[in-house]
């Protein structure tokens, strides 16, 4: 993350931080993450759809109206990020847990993103350039001994989309505007089966919130 440390004089400062008696129309702008959270099914789901309904859980997602920004919100993307939430999982049974989970949803079925906005479409991109925002990191290895002796490895696997780089940056070139219908689809080839169940993946879309002052 990279900002800008400027100098700034308490005058400044006290306009920044103090509404203002200001014309029709003034607004504020603050960073801003909109995300969704939907459920990709194992060996079934080939279509994620987002941003259409409003989450009653806020840790799945924070829009306040289905489909669209309610009104005087406008909101300038710089990055969009794709996480896919996959549990961590512990295995001696090679070929099976979260790294290959994560292979299989997000290499081998060849995932696509689409944004559209009053049905003008920007993609299909490919998934492998939108990386996650952040998760954990590491890995656990151990050997069970039982007193037959030591058995096979057993891994302790985390698995994240990608090097935490921001993911895919707009850089301010694309605006939502209250009030007009959006929305975000990830299209695979096929059904992916996968051996840790049904996970939830979440699409962030990062940027600057523009909305009238308080």
């Amino acid at each position: 993350m990279r900002y800008p440390i400027k100098s700034r004089s308490i005058q400044e400062l006290e306009k920044l931080t103090t509404p203002q008696a200001v014309a029709a129309g003034q607004s504020e702008v603050v960073p801003y993450v909109l995300y969704d959270t939907q459920l990709y099914t194992s060996a079934l789901s080939t279509n994620l759809t987002y941003f259409q309904a409003v989450q009653g859980d806020k840790t799945l997602g924070n829009m306040q109206a289905g489909g669209q920004l309610v009104a005087d919100r406008y909101l300038e993307i710089w990055g969009i990020n794709i996480d896919p939430l996959i549990d961590d999982t512990s295995t001696g049974a090679g070929r099976v847990g979260a790294w290959a989970d994560m292979n299989d949803l997000m290499w081998v079925g060849r995932p696509t993103f689409t944004f559209t906005m009053d049905d003008k479409r920007i993609g299909p991109f490919p998934c492998s350039y939108f990386h996650a925002s952040g998760g954990i990191t590491g890995f656990g290895y151990n050997q069970e001994i039982t007193t037959a002796g030591i058995v096979a490895p057993v891994s302790e696997e985390y698995a994240n989309w990608g090097v935490f780089d921001g993911g895919f940056w707009v850089g301010g070139s694309v605006i939502i505007p209250p009030q007009s219908g959006f929305m975000v689809e990830i299209d695979w080839n096929a059904a992916i089966t996968l051996a840790g169940g049904n996970p939830q993946i979440r699409v962030n879309l990062v940027g600057a919130l523009h909305r009238n002052v308080l």
